[in-house]
């Protein structure tokens, strides 16, 4: 109990200190405006006691589609913390409080994700890429339980193809996995303290997330760009993408370094 008021003071402190300095920043400096979510989730990450591993490269140049797994709230703050980009979230998020606020200062996008919208969501999410601002795609749609990654719905991939010109938005994979905990290896038992799905509450679930003691070792491992030129359709897109980060998924709790090129 005492660890989780502690834990809970020191976002609230935190967050409080950040979010008039990223009003400010969105408003007269756009550059800082992408450095600080990223300066924020990191903070956040110490508090929480993850250790975030980092395997391959990102890309850093402009309107940069990444593609990750689902698991847990704590993905925001693991690829928030390595990543200047926003997230595209389901619409809902928009009118949750505080986390809403929070993912507009981050300058996410918010889509209605049922299949009558998703065009909509689309045009948004390639309006804002065209700005040359990144963007995360939680790929499955929804949240997983942590033991298996759910199938990559390909409707989200027709944005790579609907870039501000003939070129197509670069695409790159990312697996995340949580291999470690306090000490020990993850197993199937320990993924509902750390995995957020189904019917799950948020706010009892980051509460035990902040009375939990112990770090958890967080990999985030960037898989090569995906080529546009060896997928003829948006699920041959979506299926590539989706073999690289159950790849990495599994490489990583198996406890072996990725494969060279991999």
């Amino acid at each position: 109990m005492l660890r989780g008021l502690v834990k809970s003071v020191l976002t609230l402190t935190w967050t409080a200190f950040l979010l008039p300095v990223q009003f400010l920043a969105l408003k007269f400096c756009d550059p800082v405006a992408g450095l600080i979510p990223r300066l924020y989730h990191r903070g956040a990450a110490r508090i929480l006691g993850l250790h975030i591993s980092v395997q391959g490269q990102p890309l850093i140049e402009p309107r940069v589609l990444y593609v990750a797994n689902h698991a847990s709230w704590l993905d925001i703050v693991a690829l928030g913390s390595v990543l200047e980009a926003g997230f595209i979230a389901k619409s809902e998020v928009a009118s949750w409080p505080g986390f809403g606020l929070l993912a507009k200062l981050q300058q996410s996008i918010f889509i209605d994700r049922r299949r009558s919208q998703i065009q909509i969501g689309t045009q948004m999410v390639s309006r804002h890429l065209a700005t040359g601002k990144r963007l995360i795609l939680f790929a499955e749609g929804t949240s997983n339980d942590g033991v298996r990654i759910l199938p990559f719905q390909s409707s989200f991939f027709a944005v790579a193809g609907q870039g501000p010109s003939s070129e197509n938005v670069p695409v790159q994979p990312v697996s995340i996995s949580y291999t470690r905990r306090a000490g020990l290896p993850v197993i199937r038992g320990d993924m509902p303290a750390i995995a957020w799905y189904g019917d799950m509450f948020l706010l009892p679930h980051l509460w035990r997330m902040f009375c939990e003691g112990g770090r958890i070792d967080v990999t985030v491992h960037f898989h090569p760009q995906a080529d546009h030129q060896k997928f003829n359709s948006r699920k041959a897109l979506a299926r590539y993408c989706y073999d690289k980060v159950n790849d990495g998924v599994m490489e990583s709790r198996r406890g072996r370094s990725p494969k060279a090129g991999s």
